[in-house]
């Protein structure tokens, strides 16, 4: 089930503290919604392996009120690992992972890699 953004978003206060899991740095993000301003910038950006131990021990349970990871989870080693560490960590979140077909299937016949691919250019 595909949501829209903006219900994501409604689910947000101004006041609550949000981590956006990604797996790139600050100036590499892709801005995949230009009509909703960011309420942050590079320096509340956190550059950090999520997919470690050690990052989460740092956190405490119910550290934040929202959590987010799109499109992430299903290229890591260890979702599930990462899934249980966002439920003690936060008091709410939003997942979002591209379909079955979408990960199997390339966008053209000259992609080299399947899945969901953004282009450089």
């Amino acid at each position: 089930m595909f949501l829209d953004v903006e219900w994501v978003m409604a689910r947000i206060k101004e006041t609550d503290k949000v981590m956006d899991l990604d797996l790139l740095p600050y100036d590499t993000r892709n801005i995949a919604h230009p009509n909703i301003p960011e309420s942050f910038g590079k320096n509340d950006w956190l550059l950090a392996d999520f997919r470690s131990h050690s990052f989460w021990e740092t956190i405490s349970d119910k550290e934040y009120d929202f959590i987010i990871i799109s499109d992430t989870l299903e290229d890591i080693r260890d979702p599930l690992y990462v899934c249980s560490q966002m439920i003690r960590c936060a008091k709410a979140g939003y997942i979002e992972c591209p379909s079955k077909f979408i990960e199997c299937a390339k966008g053209s016949a000259n992609d080299t890699y399947s899945g969901w691919v953004i282009s450089a250019g």
